[in-house]
């Protein structure tokens, strides 16, 4: 179990700037805190071309980062997958920036909850092992926080988080969105016995530059609020590793684009484009994982 060394980070904060009508989340030891600055790729002059241009395509430029030979499992939707560039999206960027591998299960549409065993929920495909072998040694499982688990057809099914401590995987419901994060958070950490990182979409809302009408933010936020409920329950309880990626709620990185950009590197509010993925939201990744990492100890 990889661990970061809170001693080495006391003096180090990193101060999350939420977006306006959020509440402030406190840096404290149950997350994993450290400056980073992402070296984001953002160039007006790269307006002139279509952002699924090639000019903005993958390209190997692995320079030593000490992810570098490291293996990420990835669960998600449309987001994870790249609906909108063919299915290149943050892990593809990832892995050949930096020469990790990432290993995907991306389907467009899906999402946490696990109705009626639905076999395309995030839960049955990973507990299915087909894509996300059981038997890999792995250095990290991202999980998406999707927006499809607050569209307007399913934010009722969000549930709660479980009181149990003792877990029993057999006892939460799969039905919702929590109980169904609650059981593939405990089913990794049997599993894989790894980092696992809660990563979630960039800032939208209800109306002007960045709108997403079916996906109600309002909604989002409260999902967000029981996820960090979910890391806090098991930082207490337990020795998992959870942490959270939250491009949501962090000023900085929805700001480092212009509404301009932004209307020119999404597809829509919520799926970028593959100068999107590129240029603003790998080098995020990039960035707070080799700070993650160098900092972690075993």
């Amino acid at each position: 179990m990889r661990k970061v060394n809170l001693g080495i980070l006391l003096n180090v904060v990193m101060t999350m700037s939420l977006v306006a009508g959020c509440d402030q989340k406190t840096n404290s030891s149950l997350y994993f805190s450290t400056s980073f600055s992402p070296n984001y790729l953002i160039n007006s002059d790269d307006l002139q071309y279509d952002a699924n241009d090639d000019k903005f395509n993958i390209e190997n430029t692995t320079a030593g980062s000490c992810l570098e030979g490291k293996t990420f499992y990835w669960l998600g939707d449309s987001v994870i997958y790249g609906s909108s560039t063919n299915g290149v999206a943050v892990s593809e960027f990832l892995s050949k920036t930096t020469g990790c591998l990432c290993v995907k299960d991306a389907i467009s549409g899906t999402k946490l909850q696990c109705i009626d065993n639905d076999p395309l929920s995030f839960l049955s495909r990973v507990v299915s092992g087909t894509t996300l072998k059981p038997d890999k040694e792995i250095d990290g499982f991202f999980i998406q926080i999707s927006v499809n688990d607050v569209s307007s057809l399913n934010y009722k099914n969000m549930g709660d988080l479980s009181s149990q401590t003792n877990i029993n995987l057999n006892s939460f419901d799969v039905s919702t969105t929590l109980g169904s994060l609650e059981y593939i958070v405990n089913y990794i950490e049997n599993t894989w016995d790894c980092p696992i990182f809660l990563c979630t979409q960039s800032f939208y809302e209800n109306s002007g530059s960045r709108q997403a009408g079916f996906f109600n933010p309002d909604w989002y936020t409260v999902l967000l609020d029981k996820v960090y409920s979910l890391i806090d329950k098991y930082d207490t309880f337990s020795n998992f590793d959870v942490e959270i990626i939250n491009l949501f709620y962090d000023d900085a990185f929805n700001n480092a684009v212009s509404d301009l950009y932004f209307d020119w590197a999404m597809d829509d509010s919520i799926h970028p484009k593959l100068a999107g993925y590129r240029n603003w939201w790998t080098p995020y990744f990039i960035s707070y994982l080799e700070a993650f990492f160098a900092n972690a100890v075993d």
